[in-house]
């Protein structure tokens, strides 16, 4: 009886205010848009999680000592920050949105960060091996100035060619033992390609790391030349990928 008058005040005020209950499809749709709104936070946190990995991969670790003296000083000036950065914060968005969601709070928050931290670097290896992170990052390199000179730091790490270091864009070939690159101050130099060097990547338009000898007026004298690229591996080869990674480290 006590229940039943509770309901009927309820009911009662419910109705002196105008009040009516919401009908259950707009709780269904508000949920469905929660976690279509999650898995826009997933898949655009994955792919700046994909730009971490290609950035760690083709960082050139071996070149360490020729762009900073040391490898723990290297590490901290080549960590990709804004990616990084924007990476946390999709996290943390899905971490509280995800708790708005009919059911989230049944689930511990550590799982919910854990689990969407693995699901981002998941599908960050996939997008990775897609070539989605290089041109991501291309885009961003041509299209953002800023970017290049403050946000993607890696680039002017190598910049040293009086170290040895000389990286850039091909922006003409002239002969099979010289070429002209741009490096990322805009400034041209002509590169001298070793005849010890084999299977050049010296293309039209590429990106590359010359490693050599400074010689004087923007002339560089290289010795080794690679290629700055993704490296793409089939889905079905990424165990193979990994073990040969692990056992034989570059």
């Amino acid at each position: 009886m006590e229940n039943n008058t509770i309901s009927s005040k309820i009911i009662e005020q419910l109705k002196e205010k105008h009040i009516s209950p919401k009908p259950k499809w707009e709780f269904v749709l508000k949920n469905t848009a929660l976690w279509l709104f999650l898995a826009v936070l997933l898949i655009v946190g994955s792919l700046a999680s994909s730009v971490i990995i290609f950035m760690i991969d083709t960082n050139q670790w071996d070149l360490y000592e020729k762009a900073r003296h040391n490898l723990f000083a290297f590490i901290l000036a080549s960590l990709p920050y804004f990616w990084l950065v924007l990476l946390g914060l999709f996290l943390a968005a899905i971490y509280y949105y995800f708790f708005k969601t009919k059911n989230g709070y049944k689930y511990h928050a550590y799982a919910v960060i854990l689990g969407s931290f693995i699901l981002s670097i998941f599908l960050g290896l996939i997008f990775y091996n897609s070539g989605l992170a290089h041109a991501i990052d291309e885009v961003f390199n041509r299209r953002m100035p800023f970017y290049t000179e403050w946000l993607n730091p890696r680039q002017k790490i190598f910049n040293r060619p009086e170290f040895g270091v000389l990286p850039g864009q091909i922006i003409q070939v002239v002969s099979p033992n010289e070429l002209i690159l741009t490096d990322i101050k805009n400034e041209n130099w002509k590169v001298l390609i070793s005849p010890e060097i084999i299977n050049c990547p010296c293309s039209l338009g590429n990106h590359i790391i010359a490693v050599g000898e400074e010689e004087n007026n923007y002339i560089f004298k290289a010795v080794e030349i690679r290629e700055l690229r993704p490296h793409f591996v089939p889905p079905h080869q990424l165990h193979q990928y990994f073990e040969l990674r692990i056992l034989q480290p570059r």
